[in-house]
């Protein structure tokens, strides 16, 4: 009997299921009670008029949760731990309590339509002999381009979720157990003739069998060169602090310092350029991090340390081999260390890390983690709230799923993203702002929405439109200028601020498309340098973003290029004009 092999990949893994549940009242008041007077398990049942049982189990519970601990001076007391207190005084809720198990996962992974089968189904080989009659196809050319992880990830939580049981969510991908292998799909060719294909098969496959069998060229589904996540162009309803907006070299230093010193399990940073460890431009504010990621990996924080520089790939490979050398002196373990010297290709810059008390805290914006001398104007937002925090997690972990060897940096922004997105803010923000908090909506924008989204911004606008760029290039005419012009019937003031003009491009030429009718103004910012990128209109809306609007045109089959953040939450416009006005005095044409 004659067969059809058909290139496949065979992937096997564990997801991880967790479910959560909260604390009893019973529970709750027991806490309260010995943080108004420490005292024994016993006193508490007699005060709360509870069985002794009841309340020996409660305090067991809240042990081992790290609430509860016992004082044996000036005599033996039962009392609520300095973290506890602060649950208590701060309002937050307690930490959830959870129990994990493990769904197995065993899939095939076909590339001409990329699509997914259960391996009991699929009649995958994993070292088939091929006999004379049967017909073998060939690996697409691109067909290894799109079995990635996402491709699997996908996959796997889908089925894992329909194995859920009541209460249960899905956490995140076991990257430890994952394995991946290439062998055959075999199908007698009898049987494709005759209709009868694999349960779980879509209909493409079906016609690429079919095509296969009949000696056709196999129909094959149009691929992408990068997936899109279903995040991007989502309103998010989230919350607004105003020091959530990241303005100034010094305010991002002291921004990441905080942020990795509260870090208890994992720091993710994607820098676009890395320095070298004997660059002396901003010395001590380089040492400044450096030493932070240090103190991180010696009290077993795992660091994943990626770069994005495509131009100059060995150069920053090698300064990031050099960082985590440096790192791997100090860590716990060596597996705290995770550096991935092939670059990502992309310019988008993330810094994301848990907070160390059930939340996580999120950065997108125009810093270089890695490389900046903290010396340049930056403007970054940070994203606190647990909605919003799963966003950017979400896309971060999108961004770095194609990345060889970083399924285990993907897993654990998938479980943080799951593990913040239940809460209602993440207690990072508790702890570092004390203001109100303002209702809003987040949208992420890929590369090729951000001159979609600036066109749409002149439209709205009724008051004011500003831009800022680090550069502007050639494209500054069609991405910025050109959209400036056609509202300056409806918007009376309309600028553009930018660091440098970046080659062909001079001051003479900026000057000559200032002098084009349409009243904008370009305004160079140099002490300091301008290197934040945003757009702002009226007093609401603003984009930040890691995209040079004026120097670069995206590409749409690069959708994860560049990032940017649209927040519109009353004042959040005025909040970033304030701060642009404080740092650089006069932002307006003298």
């Amino acid at each position: 009997m004659s067969h059809l092999l058909i290139p496949a990949w065979h992937y096997t893994a564990a997801v991880i299921v967790e479910r959560v549940w909260g604390w009893s009242p019973v529970e709750e008041a027991i806490l309260l009670a010995f943080l108004k007077k420490p005292s024994s398990s016993v006193d508490v049942a007699y005060d709360l008029q509870i069985p002794v049982q009841v309340a020996k189990s409660a305090v067991t519970r809240l042990m081992q949760h790290g609430l509860l601990e016992l004082h044996l001076s000036p005599s033996p007391a039962l009392a609520v731990t300095e973290p506890g207190k602060a649950f208590v005084y701060e309002g937050m809720p307690l930490p959830e309590r959870s129990e994990m198990r493990r769904v197995g996962i065993s899939a095939v992974y076909e590339p001409f339509t990329q699509s997914v089968l259960p391996r009991r189904d699929s009649g995958f080989q994993r070292f088939p002999k091929i006999r004379e009659g049967d017909v073998a196809l060939a690996v697409p050319d691109d067909g290894e381009a799109l079995y990635l992880n996402s491709t699997f990830e996908s996959y796997a939580r889908r089925f894992a979720e329909g194995r859920l049981r009541v209460g249960e969510t899905v956490h995140s991908t076991d990257a430890d157990t994952s394995r991946m292998a290439m062998g055959m799909m075999v199908f007698p060719i009898t049987e494709i003739r005759d209709g009868v294909f694999p349960p779980d098969a879509t209909e493409a496959f079906q016609r690429v069998l079919r095509d296969a069998v009949e000696g056709r060229t196999p129909r094959r589904k149009r691929l992408r060169s990068q997936s899109h996540n279903n995040t991007e162009g989502a309103r998010v309803a989230t919350t607004f602090r105003p020091d959530q907006i990241v303005a100034g070299g010094g305010a991002h230093l002291n921004r990441i310092i905080d942020i990795v010193e509260a870090a208890r399990s994992d720091v993710v940073v994607l820098s676009t350029f890395v320095a070298q460890q004997d660059d002396l431009m901003g010395r001590p504010n380089k040492e400044r991090l450096w030493q932070a990621l240090e103190r991180a990996v010696s009290r077993g924080v795992n660091c994943h340390l990626f770069h994005g520089a495509p131009a100059e790939e060995e150069k920053h490979a090698k300064a990031l081999n050099e960082l985590g050398v440096r790192l791997l002196k100090h860590a716990v373990r060596p597996a705290c260390v995770n550096v991935h010297l092939r670059s990502r290709d992309t310019h988008a810059k993330y810094l994301a890390a848990d907070d160390g008390r059930g939340g996580a805290a999120v950065v997108i914006g125009s810093c270089n983690w890695l490389q900046t001398p903290f010396y340049s104007f930056e403007i970054s937002l940070e994203l606190r709230e647990g909605a919003a925090a799963a966003c950017g997690l979400s896309i971060l972990a999108e961004t770095i799923a194609v990345q060889p060897g970083a399924t285990r940096a993907v897993d654990v922004l998938h479980g943080l993203a799951a593990h913040v997105g239940r809460f209602r803010s993440s207690s990072f923000a508790f702890q570092k702002c004390n203001g109100g908090e303002i209702a809003a909506t987040l949208r992420v924008l890929q590369a090729h929405k951000h001159l979609p989204a600036l066109r749409s911004a002149t439209r709205e606008a009724k008051t004011r439109i500003v831009c800022g760029s680090n550069r502007l290039g050639a494209p500054m005419e069609p991405a910025l200028f050109d959209p400036l012009r056609e509202a300056e019937s409806r918007v009376p003031d309309r600028r553009v601020l930018y660091g440098l003009p970046a080659k062909p491009i001079l001051k003479r030429h900026i000057r000559e498309a200032e002098a084009l009718d349409g009243g904008v103004y370009a305004i160079p910012l140099s002490n300091p340098k301008l290197h934040g990128k945003f757009f702002l209109w009226d007093n609401d809306d603003i984009v930040v973003t890691s995209m040079n609007l004026g120097s670069k045109q995206a590409d749409p089959s690069k959708p994860l290029d560049e990032v940017g953040l649209h927040i519109h939450a009353p004042g959040a416009a005025k909040i970033l004009h304030q701060l642009l006005e404080e740092h650089f005095g006069s932002i307006t044409r003298n």
